[in-house]
């Protein structure tokens, strides 16, 4: 047993973020203070990681408050430290396990001859022992609500390291469907969950018999806050106990009441914001934060923390809390529109922002390893981690891993084109993730693999269409009767191509009768490949290609046309703008055994995806990935909302047109990286960094700020337009107008012409669905029905 742990630590050594990630067991930023996945608290937990052996520091935990790695995991899973070892050799050995890949912490498998006690028993018995809480229960009476249904102990509870007293508040912890999960006690100074028991996805309900007529459901963190919002508001709100628990109620909330408008009563602190923001981008959702004044924000207690941060602080102020939670909603709705009001406001001297991967976007064992391969070096982590993930999606064999898009299939097939200076870092960049991926091949040929577990990759540039089909080929005949013969093709028809003169290749597509770009769409549809040459039989039915390319700034605008834009090869290709590095005159040097062991999580969850295939009658049978039943409603929305920018007749929309396969793509390259057979929040949430990253890069290469701005300017007059149709149109027996009311509404409005209404009602057809119909009545009069 003690050899078996001590090995399990020693093999662990340098990469605890991917096997804790891999277990469900979320950290915080390295270095940083956040929530404990221990025990839910919100800001006294710090991975450190100190010499890589994955060590921690929690002050709010029950019982051990700091140790390593393997500690944590034990903790976060409630197991034993051999099997938390056994954990540990079958994340690296790639053995089947039996507990499923989701952030859902797996329990351990109890013997045959223990009396289990399941959390939902225990949370039971001690609710049977317990009474209603009344209105003088002293926690209650400090922060002045009502109980709203909670328990009290009626004698004294040990749980864990913390005896709760009599009177103690107890609270029970239930998922939206009502089925028991947990409690968490509050007593004296001193809150904490049921020992064993899970918070996550856990909820108290205020206002229960209200949820299924609900429009509005709110969700604060703590018991106080959200009865201080119930109370204000008399409407439903769930309280779920931790901000790191927002997102994931959220996503429930969204799949059960898809309809319902999602507020978040946010506190006023780091990790309030941070989860309150990130359900607000996902699900589409209002945010309202107190507002305290400079000297109440002053408040601290003995240890130097503010003590007024969230809505019950701020009702216990003596401030009005319906008044100003109103007003905040306010503030939340009119925010986007006064920030487009501004934004035209400042159109005339637009400031070009400088496009960032946000932190998200280095998923997984992508953080490190940029991290490593870019330390002390001039290569740009973007461009770096971007061709990492190219690299791993080609490396996937075609239908190997693939959701399921109506009677196709999607899969993973990445393209990129890197943009910086010349001598800007793309060359640096490349050629260190070329060393990484030689790690990658080496530790294949140590385990002695039937075929390549890395696509091969083509350096040299694309000359010609042909020449790209004939490096691919299946087999075929060659001559005549006797002398016909069998020129053996390839069989791997994983292929990244290179192309560091990418500006050449778009010179190329231009060429009167040059196939060079209908070739590249075909790549990225993954089409049968045939050369026009006639005569020539080489080609093949199923390649499987993606293009890196890379191009200096004033290349690109230089010789990029407005063909190129529109008619869907430029589309194909993310465009990210990098940016030169400080210099480094003597960069870091690195072994092979430091690329060897940085190679090592790429190396196993592509022979994960390769070993999880299943062959029946000599036929690859494919993992079909699916998005997780959280992450459903968030890629709803944010499906909804690429395709409306995709939509809009500009040089964004058309750059971004493909912006929603990519994002689906990225997210099966991060849950494979995962080795995870379903989409979760956090992979869509780290493909949705890299398509802000392509966003960004569009704005910031093709100055589109301004037509940005002019486009947010139509969409807020169409809307107008579409509610004066449809306010009219209600007042009439046939439900259409004409077009003479409109002009005549418009007509005191020097802003607005007969131009922009008749661009206004073109847009209103245009949309999906369309929002109007119309027709002509006659040689003249134009008439008009909302949908």
């Amino acid at each position: 047993m003690e050899n078996t742990i001590k090995r399990a630590v020693s093999r662990a050594t340098g990469h605890w973020l991917q096997l804790l990630q891999y277990h469900g067991v979320e950290v915080p930023p390295q270095g940083k203070q956040g929530p404990c996945p221990v025990c839910g608290g919100d800001d006294r937990f710090c991975f450190d990681n100190q010499e890589n052996r994955g060590t921690w520091i929690c002050r709010k935990c029950d019982g051990k408050q700091a140790g390593d790695g393997l500690d944590l995991l034990q903790k976060a899973l409630d197991i034993g430290a051999l099997e938390a070892a056994n954990r540990v050799e079958a994340y690296f050995s790639g053995s089947t396990v039996s507990y499923p890949l989701s952030s859902i912490h797996p329990r351990v498998k109890p013997s045959a001859k223990m009396e289990v006690v399941s959390d939902n028993e225990r949370a039971k018995a001690v609710l049977a022992s317990c009474s209603p809480a009344t209105p003088e229960q002293t926690y209650l009476k400090c922060k002045n609500v009502a109980p709203h249904g909670v328990q009290v102990l009626k004698r004294p509870f040990k749980n864990g390291e913390v005896t709760f007293q009599p009177g103690d508040l107890v609270i029970p912890i239930s998922n939206l469907d009502g089925v028991l999960l947990t409690l968490e006690f509050v007593g004296q100074g001193v809150k904490r969950g049921l020992v064993g028991g899970k918070k996550s996805g856990g909820v108290y309900a205020f206002a229960s018999g209200l949820s299924h007529k609900s429009k509005r459901v709110w969700l604060a963190e703590g018991f106080a806050t959200a009865a201080t919002i119930h109370e204000a508001t008399e409407q439903l709100v769930y309280c779920v106990f931790a901000a790191n628990n927002l997102v994931k109620v959220a996503a429930e909330i969204r799949s059960k009441f898809p309809g319902a408008e999602i507020c978040v009563a946010a506190d006023d602190d780091e990790a309030g914001q941070r989860y309150a923001l990130k359900v607000a981008e996902l699900f589409d959702a209002a945010s309202v934060t107190p507002l305290f004044t400079e000297v109440e924000r002053a408040v601290v207690d003995i240890k130097g923390k503010r003590k007024l941060s969230d809505w019950n602080d701020f009702a216990t102020l003596g401030h009005h809390v319906a008044t100003a939670i109103e007003d905040a909603l306010k503030r939340s709705r009119q925010s986007s529109a006064s920030s487009q009001e501004q934004h035209l406001e400042d159109c005339s001297s637009v400031v070009k922002i400088r496009p960032e991967l946000r932190s998200e976007g280095y998923f997984g064992p992508l953080k490190e390893i940029v991290a490593k391969l870019c330390y002390r070096t001039e290569a740009i982590p973007e461009f770096v981690a971007s061709e990492i993930i190219s690299r791993v999606a080609t490396s996937i064999c075609r239908g190997d891993v693939y959701m399921a898009f109506g009677a196709a299939k999607t899969v993973p097939r990445i393209n990129a084109i890197h943009i910086a200076g010349s001598g800007g870092g793309k060359g640096v960049s490349g050629t260190q993730v070329a060393r990484f991926f030689e790690a990658v091949v080496e530790q294949d040929r140590l385990a002695s693999s039937d075929e390549p577990l890395v696509c091969s990759i083509h350096s040299g540039g694309l000359a010609s269409a042909e020449g790209l089909m004939e490096h691919i080929s299946d087999d075929y005949y060659e001559g005549r009767g006797e002398k016909k013969k069998v020129i053996e093709g390839n069989p791997d028809k994983r292929l990244l191509v290179h192309e560091p003169e990418f500006a050449h290749l778009i010179k190329l597509t231009q060429r009167q009768g040059s196939t060079v770009s209908e070739t590249i769409r075909k790549c990225f549809d993954g089409s049968p490949l045939k050369p026009l040459i006639r005569g020539a039989k080489y080609g093949t039915d199923r390649p499987h290609i993606a293009i890196l390319g890379h191009i200096t700034p004033s290349e690109l605008t230089s010789v990029i046309s407005d063909v190129s834009i529109s008619n869907g090869f430029l589309n194909r290709f993310p465009i990210f703008r990098g940016f030169g590095q400080p210099s480094q005159p003597f960069p870091a040097a690195m072994s092979k055994a430091d690329l060897s062991q940085l190679a090592l999580p790429v190396s196993e969850s592509l022979s994960w995806a390769r070993r999880e295939v299943k062959t029946e009658s000599g036929k690859r049978q494919g993992i079909c990935l699916e998005w997780s039943q959280l992450a459903k409603p968030a890629w709803e929305s944010t499906y909804e909302r690429l395709r409306k920018l995709a939509e809009v007749r500009s040089i964004e929309g058309s750059l971004l047109a493909r912006g929603r396969h990519y994002v689906q793509m990225w997210s099966m390259v991060f849950a494979v990286l995962e080795r995870s057979c379903s989409i979760e929040l956090h992979h869509l949430d780290a493909a949705l960094a890299w398509f802000d990253y392509w966003h960004g890069s569009v704005r910031y290469l093709f100055n589109t700020e301004l037509a940005a701005g002019r486009i947010d300017k139509e969409r807020e007059f169409d809307e107008q337009l579409l509610k004066l149709i449809t306010s009219l149109a209600e007042k009439e027996a046939t439900g259409e107008i004409r077009k003479s009311p409109l002009t005549q509404h418009y007509r005191n409005n020097k802003q607005v012409n007969a131009g922009e209404i008749d661009a206004s009602l073109e847009r209103l057809q245009e949309r999906t669905p369309p929002a109007i119909k119309v027709r002509r009545e006659g040689p003249r009069t134009v008439i008009i029905r909302p949908i």
